[in-house]
């Protein structure tokens, strides 16, 4: 198996608090999904994108696009699809609703000697296990909390080695880092960050 790294992008969100699929949204002329598919193509060779059976994305080039093999299960069922068809041992997973990342973050992932079942960074003093890189010896620890229903990913945390990526070391190496891990939820905070990036341009 490769020991390079894949990106993953999970786009299987039910989007219920944005009211419309929030993965179609527009931001800077580009839609959010494609967007982040563009980011992660740049860096990675094999991107996955991990969707709901009824989402059609298919409009996306250059990436594998699956189902949950677990339906329903939020993020946890989506990482764990990903391991499963990963042909990687290491993967990059970011939601599609982060539009501030970018390649700096990644690569800064990239260079993190590979000596974890899971790399996560920290902001604020929390733990982002959506912008995080898992080994696929997390599987069967996933495979275990979904059996159980237990769908927060921070459950697995004890059963792996789990490696910090400290708020210092990104601001160290990432321009302009105070809205990277900015995530959309609502049409208000699509609307939010637009203006605040707007205003930073001017």
């Amino acid at each position: 198996m490769s020991t390079k790294m894949s990106g993953v992008l999970l786009a299987g969100g039910k989007s219920s608090r944005f009211e419309t699929d929030k993965a179609l949204a527009e931001f800077e002329d580009e839609i959010l999904i494609q967007r982040a598919v563009d980011l992660l193509k740049a860096v990675f060779d094999d991107v996955y994108v991990i969707v709901n059976p009824k989402d059609d994305y298919s409009f996306l080039e250059g990436v594998d696009i699956y189902n949950d093999l677990i339906p329903d299960c939020g993020p946890m069922g989506g990482i764990y699809t990903a391991l499963k068809k990963s042909n990687t041992e290491y993967n990059f997973v970011m939601a599609c609703d982060m539009p501030c990342l970018n390649q700096q973050f990644l690569d800064l992932l990239l260079a993190q000697p590979k000596d974890y079942d899971i790399l996560v960074p920290i902001w604020e003093q929390k733990k982002e296990p959506l912008v995080a890189v898992y080994k696929k010896s997390c599987i069967p620890h996933f495979k275990k909390n979904l059996k159980e229903k237990t769908f927060k990913i921070i459950n697995i945390y004890p059963d792996v080695k789990v490696k910090k990526l400290p708020e210092a070391k990104i601001r160290a190496n990432v321009s302009n880092p105070e809205y990277l891990f900015y995530n959309v939820n609502y049409k208000k905070d699509l609307a939010k960050i637009k203006e605040i990036l707007a205003q930073k341009e001017s």
